[in-house]
Order: C-alpha cells, then sequence, then structure tokens
C-alpha cells in the first residue's frame, strides 16, 4: 500500500519470520483489502492497517469475509493521524471533527497511532474473556430443592 511495496520488499520483510509458523504473502492487486471493505460496506476504498475481530464461529466462506464484530484502524485524521473503531468497539476519545467524512457514522476516534498497542490489547482481552468456548464456562448453581 506504500510506494515501495512490491514482491520483493515483501519476500525480504518476511525473512523476519522464517523461524515461525506464520503465514506470509504478497496480494499485488490488493484483492484481501478489497473484500475487507467490501465486508465493512467500502466500495471505493482498498483496506489496509486494520485489525478485525471475530467471534469464534465466524465464518469465512465462499460469498466472503463477514462483517467483523470490530474493528481498529490506523488512519489520516483531518489534522494528521490516529485510530478509529468502528461504534461500541471501544468508547470515542478526543474530537471527533477530526474525523474523515468517508468514515463519519461507520468509525469513532479512539486515540493516537502510538496508542495503538494498548488499544488492540484492551479489544483482544475483551475477546479471550467472552469467546472461549462454551464447556470452558462456569455451569450455573443447581437450584435448590
Amino acid at each position: 500500500m506504500l510506494g515501495g511495496d512490491d514482491a520483493t520488499a515483501a519476500s525480504q520483510a518476511s525473512e523476519r519470520f522464517r523461524d515461525r509458523a506464520v503465514p506470509q504473502f504478497w496480494d499485488g492487486e490488493r484483492l484481501a483489502g478489497k473484500e475487507v471493505s467490501r465486508s465493512i460496506g467500502e466500495q471505493t476504498r482498498v483496506a489496509w492497517d486494520v485489525y478485525l475481530f471475530y467471534r469464534a464461529d465466524a465464518e469465512w466462506t465462499e460469498a466472503g469475509i463477514p462483517p467483523p464484530d470490530a474493528a481498529l484502524a490506523q488512519v489520516g485524521l483531518r489534522d494528521g493521524g490516529g485510530v478509529v473503531a468502528t461504534p461500541g468497539t471501544l468508547p470515542a476519545r478526543g474530537d471527533q471533527s477530526r474525523l474523515p467524512s468517508f468514515l463519519e457514522g461507520r468509525a469513532v476516534i479512539v486515540g493516537d497511532n502510538a496508542e495503538l498497542p494498548a488499544l488492540l490489547a484492551e479489544v483482544a482481552a475483551g475477546y479471550a474473556r467472552s469467546a472461549g468456548p462454551a464447556e470452558a464456562q462456569p455451569a450455573a448453581a443447581p437450584a435448590p430443592p
């Protein structure tokens, strides 16, 4: 998505992960970003620097990627960069008038780029608490006779 991005640069970047089981691929046609955009109702832009959260039972099918349950993204705001989230993911923070017009009604500003790791950890922790298997949840105590 940046000027120097190409198959060679992607291959070089993937070398950092060669000793780990981390899938890497080059998507020169930006098909993945276009499909992510489609899943969130955006038809003209290509998604990138986006973090999507799904419940454990979400299915990606031949019909495409389902809409995420929550999403965060780094975006250019009217006066610099920041982090936005889908409504309900995290509380809105700061001057919401900085939000680009194409995101109005679809995202809220939740922080600055430097806060991204903490914001991601906050959303992920919520999913870790709530998205576990049903059998791992404590059973309700039986009612007294």
